[in-house]
């Protein structure tokens, strides 16, 4: 049943992570920040214009990093009704899944197993 869950763990929460797009917040964060560089390396802006400017790309980079974690814990959520599912209607308790899910084999077998999946499934896309 472990093995069962991981796989479906990790598939959930690859899907999720796509679906919400959260790669694109990677890229806009790198946007953002190249943008703040240029500003504080320009020699025709004032002190109060760089100022203002640090400021607005701060808050860019802050909403930014919001967004990211508000996504990143909804990701979060799908994967975690599965082990609750899973604990509510199998034989072992959701306390015992979570352990087994905790070790180091299963951490590594659900990042192999998502890296897979991202793989393959990134691979029929092109091919679609």
């Amino acid at each position: 049943m472990t093995a069962a869950l991981v796989v479906a763990i990790a598939v959930a929460f690859v899907e999720m992570v796509l679906r919400l797009r959260l790669f694109s917040h990677a890229g806009e964060t790198a946007r953002i920040s190249r943008e703040a560089m240029a500003v504080v390396r320009s020699g025709t802006m004032s002190d109060d214009e760089k100022e203002a400017a640090t400021r607005r790309s701060s808050l860019a980079l802050f909403r930014q990093t919001g967004l990211f974690v508000g996504k990143l814990l909804i990701a979060l959520v799908l994967p975690l009704a599965l082990v609750a599912i899973a604990g509510a209607l199998g034989p072992v308790s959701t306390a015992a899944i979570t352990a087994a899910l905790l070790s180091p084999l299963a951490i590594a077998a659900m990042t192999v197993v998502a890296a897979l999946y991202g793989w393959a499934r990134h691979a029929v896309a092109r091919r679609l």
